[in-house]
């Protein structure tokens, strides 16, 4: 089961770059059947069995 969390829900406690973020590589995701529910907060939706 995916749930999807609505960007309206989601808080940050800081500003991030948007060039921070990619240099990272958060950008890459994670499947969707290996997400650890402690990272709830932090996923922004699923698209083609990735989370963003």
């Amino acid at each position: 089961m995916t749930q999807q969390i609505e960007a309206s829900n989601v808080k940050t406690d800081f500003p991030l770059p948007l060039r921070s973020l990619l240099d990272a590589g958060v950008h890459f995701g994670h499947q969707t059947k290996r997400w650890n529910p402690k990272m709830r907060r932090f996923i922004y939706g699923a698209r083609n069995g990735i989370h963003i």
